[in-house]
């Protein structure tokens, strides 16, 4: 009803959308974020919670600068710009949170302390702490999905692709590094956040709420923030549900390198 009337309101585009803006401030009553790297299942939790009619839920809204390599001027502004797009009493976005990706000088240019701090300046902030434990399953969808071009999908895979995975120069946003370096970083990022976000913040684990069914992850989520839970349905669907060893081209190679490290366990989960 609200957007039907201010379609009909007849002013320039301006002041439809400084009306719009306003309605939006005014029906705003928290702000949530999700913190993760990637690859981990935010897309299919993010796709749930915008079903809803009391969320906007933004998703990546710092991807476009780290796409273009250009420096966040405004953090508030940026994250008020893409709340006002949609009126919802709930607006959510994500972060991806290490520095090779949303954190760096190119993008966001903060570390994880000043992120905290811009983050519980907006109106009634709630912290998601995303994680994916197997850091190399994650390794192999981010380079399937560079391989393949193709990041999502709503129908279940029974087409097994196998990757090449650089031990030496793997890549992950602008930077490419060791495996075992990019997976030690990777753990301290975790940490790091898990130790500086506040107390309440809800922490979230791919293999544990997502992986079976993402419904496990989407209900703490509803009853973190104080929303009734609905019957949502997630449409995204795995799109490598293979065995470690018949994903990757190089297997030999990569065992090689994380027997006898505390990774090695990921090569048989």
């Amino acid at each position: 009803m609200i957007k039907k009337i201010i379609k009909e309101i007849p002013y320039s585009l301006k002041i439809k959308r400084a009306v719009y803006g306003k309605l939006s401030d005014a029906s705003l009553k928290q702000n949530v974020v999700m913190l993760h790297t990637g690859r981990c299942g935010s897309q299919v939790l993010g796709n749930m919670l915008n079903e809803r009619k009391d969320f906007h839920w933004a998703g990546e809204i710092f991807e476009p600068h780290m796409a273009k390599k250009v420096s966040v001027k405004d953090f508030n502004k940026e994250v008020s710009n893409e709340r006002r797009k949609k009126i919802a009493a709930n607006f959510g976005f994500e972060v991806k949170r290490l520095d090779q990706l949303h954190m760096n000088p190119n993008c966001l240019n903060m570390k994880p302390q000043e992120l905290v701090v811009e983050l519980q300046k907006l109106i009634n902030i709630k912290f998601i702490l995303l994680e994916r434990k197997n850091y190399l399953r994650r390794a192999i969808s981010a380079q399937l999905g560079r391989d393949k071009k193709t990041w999502h999908s709503v129908k279940k895979s029974n087409s097994l692709s196998k990757t090449f995975i650089d031990i030496e120069k793997f890549e992950t946003g602008i930077k490419k590094q060791p495996l075992l370096e990019l997976f030690e970083s990777m753990e301290e990022n975790f940490q790091i956040f898990k130790q500086i976000l506040p107390n309440n913040a809800l922490l979230i684990t791919y293999e544990d709420d997502i992986l079976q069914d993402p419904r496990k992850a989407y209900h703490k989520i509803c009853d973190y923030v104080g929303v009734n839970l609905d019957n949502v349905t997630p449409k995204l669907k795995r799109t490598n549900p293979f065995e470690v060893h018949q994903l990757i081209s190089n297997y030999d190679e990569v065992k090689d390198l994380l027997v006898g490290t505390k990774f090695e366990w990921m090569l048989f989960d």
